[in-house]
């Protein structure tokens, strides 16, 4: 069926010609994959996609007469709507529309959101987001973010104070309150926008605007605020005027028009004005706009939620966490919301049919007592400390991962604690940026200690060329996640060392076993001879609990220490499971230099004993 897609066109989308919304490039689009568990509709016609944006669109879901608007294309729809479109109903949000970026999002929106919440990108020549070209710094990527600029000039032109969202944005709570104090005048600062810092220097106690607001903080166009003012329309002018200069992406131009000489060394730009105590910086190439800063207290990052936990040293109101640093992939954007409990997965993700786990004890080593007070200087004795701890604890979870894989269960990986953060460029006191709040340990992002983008795929072992074992993980706070079902979680036994086996010429089954009720439904517990290798392990659990939807290892390195039941096996499982291993980063130049030490260091999960 093809669509007669110019019925539904917003007037400047007919103006603008075919680019977007022809039916060839509809058919095309409608046949590419989209990863999401929210599909396009069956027989879906234009009369069942988006709305055109009109100012009525707008006002019957402004609140204050403030709209919160969020973006997105083919690519972001599959990774985050669902994820967003949970966070901001649960926070408690209403007042927020989303822009459509292409047909298949303007038709799928729809199936999960009131379409006349949804509007179509107002833009011409929007490209769709499907390949492999488009990701962070691609000339596709760089085009969409200044998209989403003109969109919001667009609306900002209706007459409303925007709120703007990017899609991988979780929201905590209502930011509307937060907001108001800046509307209940007309004067300074006039635009409120979250930084790439990774601390804050306001006090305890003040969670008001960003202390440290300057010219020499970088911005980042996650998350930002205009209300209504006289130059407003002009600042969005001067912000788009640097895309036709060619200088990178939104966030680029944005830091050019506010920062100016402090950011850029383009000898036309001025420097900004800068009141401190006010917390405000004039915008450099249009001072009639007060622009000021978001701090991570209330508007979080991936690093100052999962490593600072910079708001709950502040015991703030965190209003939102824009997930980026996180990592280079987006599968390690992803880990970490799942971390948080903040992505949205499909309903068999928690708790399939054939959902089997296998979960264990770890033994995570603690910060010594100086630990956190040690000094730059002391730098690489924190470096050292890290590594072995992460190497440790990795070297515990490789024989869980040895047994799911031979239980042919998915892997709740046990959650590790980290003591050095990890960074493209050198950290400082293991901080990156020299920042203050981290207290060590965290828990380890997933990005720390394993390659994202492989792992999230499953851990695939060819053992032969007929038998391939994939291992699929869950994140270390799976169980606790309330969409879990309650018969998966209750159905667990947890196996611990109980007869030590001084002689293998007998089998494990030859054991009695016998099953006891933990206390506050733990689910049950038995005693198991040790050491096992995985066949004796398959044996042992084909007869006594192979019905349990959880296996819990109470001690998986003493248990299953014998490994592999045979050598080709363990080689080629110890040569595979190196590579979803990765890297530490990174060391200061001039410590590599004096000591003769790498940037880096890999990591090792295989015991040495091996």
């Amino acid at each position: 069926c093809i669509m007669n897609l110019p019925s539904m066109m917003p007037d400047r989308l007919k103006e603008a010609g075919p680019d977007m919304w022809s039916t060839k490039g509809l058919v095309f689009l409608l046949v590419t994959s989209i990863h999401t568990w929210g599909s396009i509709p069956t027989h879906a016609q234009p009369k069942d996609a988006c709305s055109t944006l009109t100012r009525e669109l707008v006002q019957a879901h402004a609140k204050d007469n403030v709209i919160m608007f969020m973006v997105l294309d083919q690519k972001l729809l599959g990774m985050y709507a669902n994820s967003w479109l949970e966070s901001v109903r649960a926070a408690g949000i209403s007042n927020y529309i989303i822009g459509a970026m292409d047909p298949p999002t303007s038709l799928t929106l729809p199936t999960m959101m009131p379409k006349t919440q949804c509007f179509n990108a107002p833009v011409a020549g929007v490209p769709t987001a499907s390949g492999t070209g488009y990701r962070w710094g691609s000339e596709q990527f760089v085009q969409t973010t200044w998209k989403k600029v003109r969109i919001a000039q667009k609306l900002y032109a209706l007459g409303f104070h925007i709120l703007f969202s990017d899609a991988d944005v979780s929201w905590m709570h209502d930011p509307l309150p937060y907001l108001k104090q800046h509307l209940a005048h007309d004067g300074a600062p006039h635009a409120l926008f979250t930084t790439d810092s990774l601390d804050t220097h306001n006090n305890f106690g003040d969670d008001g605007l960003e202390k440290g607001t300057s010219p020499f903080f970088n911005i980042n166009t996650g998350i930002y605020f205009v209300k209504q003012h006289a130059g407003g329309q002009e600042f969005f002018q001067k912000w788009l005027s640097f895309d036709r200069r060619g200088v990178g992406h939104d966030q680029d131009g944005l830091n050019n028009v506010v920062r100016g000489k402090a950011r850029s060394s383009d000898p036309n730009l001025p420097m900004p004005q800068w009141q401190s105590a006010e917390r405000i910086v004039w915008a450099a190439v249009h001072n009639s706009t007060a622009v000021s800063y978001l701090p991570v207290h209330v508007m979080a990052n991936s690093y100052t939620y999962h490593v600072g936990r910079v708001h709950k040293l502040y015991n703030s109101t965190l209003l939102a966490v824009h997930w980026v640093w996180s990592g280079k992939t987006p599968e390690s954007k992803v880990a970490n919301m799942r971390d948080a409990m903040r992505y949205s997965d499909p309903p068999l993700y928690y708790g399939g049919s054939n959902l089997t786990l296998l979960t264990m004890d770890i033994d995570r080593p603690n910060s010594p007592p100086d630990f956190n007070q040690r000094k730059i200087d002391e730098t690489e004795s924190m470096v050292r400390f890290h590594l072995n701890a992460a190497n440790y604890q990795l070297q515990q979870a490789y024989y869980g991962m040895v047994a799911a894989a031979a239980l042919r269960r998915s892997f709740v990986l046990p959650g590790y604690h980290c003591f050095c953060a990890k960074n493209w460029y050198m950290t400082q006191a293991c901080r990156i940026n020299g920042e203050k709040h981290t207290q060590f340990p965290y828990m380890c992002l997933l990005s720390d200690l394993m390659r994202a983008k492989l792992l999230l795929q499953g851990i695939q072992i060819p053992f032969t060329t007929y038998e391939t074992r994939v291992v699929h993980v869950r994140e270390w706070p799976f169980l606790s996640h309330p969409k879990v079902p309650d018969h998966i979680k209750n159905s667990r036994v947890v196996l611990a060392p109980g007869k030590y086996r001084d002689s293998f010429a007998s089998s494990v089954t030859s054991f009695e076993v016998h099953l006891s009720e933990l206390p506050a439904g733990q689910g049950m517990h038995a005693a198991v001879p040790w050491p096992m290798n995985t066949r004796e392990l398959e044996e042992l659990v084909a007869r006594h609990f192979g019905s349990f939807r959880i296996i819990h290892l109470a001690n998986a390195t003493q248990l299953l220490s014998n490994g592999w039941a045979t050598a080709d096996w363990q080689r080629t499982f110890d040569t595979h499971i190196q590579r979803y291993v990765t890297h530490w980063c990174c060391r200061d130049p001039k410590v590599m230099e004096a000591l003769q030490l790498p940037r880096q260091e890999e990591l090792q999960i295989v015991p040495k004993k091996w």
